[in-house]
Parts: structure tokens; sequence; C-alpha cells
């Protein structure tokens, strides 16, 4: 049998049960529903993850194309940079070519015709595209000396004495035209020294006019 006080002190003890319960299931259901959500997003991951390795590798493929053209473009704008300089290399040492031979020939031909006594218009050619120029001279020792310039397969030649001193021209400059003349109506014994010269595809024409003072 039953008392009132036995049922005042079971009954606590079974709604703590059922609460007990209760909560354990709504745990349960709860961890449940925690596992379905974690598996949902674990596969919207894995989802996501092919997605993007997917369009990862399209714009690999897209950045290659793009990185080869920028190359392509680097390689042409370089190489035709590397063309132009060497041109333009080139260029400036014919011209350099061009200036030295000048200035060496003429301040040659300069220099011999202020020392030397006499033109020896016998021997020396005026007026023509391949002119000759014979210096007749005399050394500090009174003894007879004489210089030859002439044009020789378009290469500018000195001769002392009759003796071969070699090309006056840098090797690579052709002499297209060598033009010596006597100034007219003048009592100055002098000479005007014309002369067209080719280096490469540069081309120049150079002049002087030198007197004769002797010794």
């Amino acid at each position: 049998m039953i008392t009132k006080n036995q049922k005042l002190t079971t009954g606590p003890a079974q709604l703590v049960t059922s609460a007990f319960c209760l909560i354990g299931r709504v745990l349960f259901v709860v961890k449940l529903k925690a596992n379905n959500w974690k598996k949902v997003m674990v596969n919207q991951i894995n989802i996501n993850t092919d997605q993007r390795q997917k369009s990862t590798a399209g714009f690999t493929l897209i950045e290659m194309l793009v990185y080869l053209a920028i190359f392509i473009v680097l390689v042409m704008a370089i190489t035709s940079s590397l063309v132009y300089l060497s041109k333009s290399y080139q260029e400036l040492a014919q011209r350099k070519n061009l200036t030295n031979s000048a200035v060496s020939v003429l301040n040659r031909i300069s220099f011999e015709t202020r020392q030397a006594s006499s033109i020896n218009i016998a021997n020396s050619v005026f007026g023509t595209s391949s002119s000759r120029l014979y210096l007749d001279s005399k050394n500090t020792d009174g003894s007879n000396t004489n210089y030859d310039f002439y044009l020789d397969s378009s290469v500018l030649k000195l001769k002392k004495d009759g003796v071969d001193q070699g090309a006056l021209t840098l090797p690579g400059v052709a002499v297209n035209s060598f033009e010596i003349y006597r100034p007219v109506g003048t009592s100055t014994n002098a000479v005007t020294v014309k002369m067209s010269l080719t280096s490469g595809t540069k081309t120049g024409d150079f002049g002087t006019t030198a007197v004769i003072r002797g010794l």
C-alpha cells in the first residue's frame, strides 16, 4: 500500500528521470542533426572544392596563354631593340671610319704640301676623279725627297722616294674619287684636295686647301 508520503517522495524522482530522458532524447536528436548537417557541409565543401579546382584549371590555361602572348611581345620588342642598336652601332662605326680616314688623309697631304719645295707638275695629275699629287721636297740635310699621293683600286696610297708607304685610308673605307686642283688666278702655290669616301652604307665628301711654304 502506497502512502501519501511515498507519493510525495516518488513523484519528484520520476519527474527528474523523465527530464533526464527528455534531455537525452533532445541531445540525441541534436547530435543526429549535427551529424547530418556536418555531412551536408562536407559534401558542399567537396563540391565547392571540385568546382574551384575546375575553375582554377581553366584560369590557369588562360593565364598561360596570356603569359605566352606577353612573352612573345617582349621577345619581339627586345629583338627589335637589339637590331636597332646593332644597326646604330654599325652606322656609328662607319661614320667614325669615314671621319678618321678623311682626317688622316687630309692632314698628311696638308703637312707634306706645306713642307714641300714645289709641286712636280710633270708627274702630277689634276682635275680628274683619280688625280695624283707629286711633291718635291728637301730634307733637313738638304737632300731631295719626294711624296707621291695616288689612288689605287679605291685605296689612297703614298710613296716616298718611290717606296710604297701603304694605304692612308682605314680598312673598309673606299675612295670613290680623289681630285686635285690648282687655284686659278692666284699667285700662291697651293693645291685644293677633294675626295669622296664610302664606308658600308655611309658616304661623305671631304676637302681642304694647302699652301706650299717650303723649308
